[in-house]
């Protein structure tokens, strides 16, 4: 069990949240940084035991007394926060998260916190949502500051957030299962509820991981075995898009997604993305691959009807 402080930004997102509840179960202190202390899910923390502090991620002397004293921080930036509020403008929520996450580590290391886990993923592959991540991990590196990087991947839980399981409106029984890609793209994936297992793992040994990447990633398969493996567990027919790649490359579908998104698709489409799963389960014991994830999802229970 610890006895040290860790400070953890975003905290009421998927990934803050699940860092927050690995820490506690650890022993660990934890001040959660949030906007409001009025949200469900801030409340959510405290009756877990975490302290609440104000953050506002455009405003680092908002958070700044919270870092005072504290050993470790969990950093994390929203690109899809900025990229709303100006109206789809990747360049412009690329060059914010970037600063925000730049400000807040900096902050960080200011204040003497000697370990950083930074949230992030890998560039150059075509995605600015990617690639905003990627700027700060390569400043991190450039500076020699006590970060470790811990490269995420696709979210399983985009396919519940996004709504991406839905009924055939033909009357049939069977389900779609939404992802505009074609039926054999192979897709790295990860349950960001379960993050707090990896950012534990690594604040549990900072001699081991201090300034080295990490990878989480519990998982990887193709669309059409996302949907086998939803008609396995539910009984019901699940069928992928089954996209054909020139609709996939046609202008009327990346207007229709979106520069971002469709970016995103792209780059599991063309497969530029490495993740070995076996080698990330086995830092971390009990992280879930789809079946399991899907298994234990509430909303693809009620969905699916199982």
């Amino acid at each position: 069990m610890s006895s040290k402080t860790a400070v953890v930004f975003t905290a009421t997102g998927e990934q803050g949240s699940s860092v927050v509840g690995s820490l506690l179960k650890a022993g660990w202190k934890v001040i959660a940084l949030t906007r409001s202390f009025e949200s469900e899910s801030a409340k959510a923390l405290k009756a877990k035991g975490a302290e609440l502090a104000k953050a506002d991620l455009n405003d680092p002397e908002s958070y700044k007394p919270a870092l005072k004293g504290a050993d470790a921080a969990f950093v994390n930036a929203d690109f899809w926060a900025i990229y709303g509020a100006n109206k789809g403008d990747g360049e412009a929520a690329a060059k914010g998260e970037t600063q925000q996450a730049k400000n807040a580590i900096q902050a960080c290391v200011d204040a003497g916190i000697g370990h950083i886990v930074y949230s992030t993923l890998d560039g150059g592959l075509g995605a600015k949502h990617w690639d905003s991540k990627q700027a700060v991990s390569k400043w991190a590196v450039a500076h020699n500051l006590p970060v470790t990087n811990l490269y995420m991947t696709f979210y399983f839980s985009n396919i519940t957030r996004a709504g991406l399981v839905t009924p055939k409106d033909d009357g049939s029984g069977s389900f779609v299962l939404g992802i505009p890609a074609p039926d054999g793209t192979v897709v790295p994936g990860v349950a960001p509820e379960q993050t707090g297992l990896w950012v534990e793992k690594i604040l549990s040994s900072p001699g081991e991981y201090k300034g080295k990447d990490v990878h989480a990633c519990s998982d990887v398969l193709s669309i059409a075995d996302m949907a086998k493996t939803l008609s396995a567990l539910s009984g019901k027919d699940v069928q992928p898009l089954h996209l054909p790649l020139e609709v996939f490359n046609s202008d009327g579908l990346k207007a229709k997604l979106g520069e971002e998104l469709w970016d995103q698709w792209d780059l599991f489409v063309k497969r530029d993305l490495k993740r070995d799963p076996k080698a990330s389960r086995a830092l971390v014991q009990g992280s879930w691959d789809f079946q399991e994830w899907a298994a234990q999802n509430a909303q693809l229970k009620k969905v699916l009807g199982y």
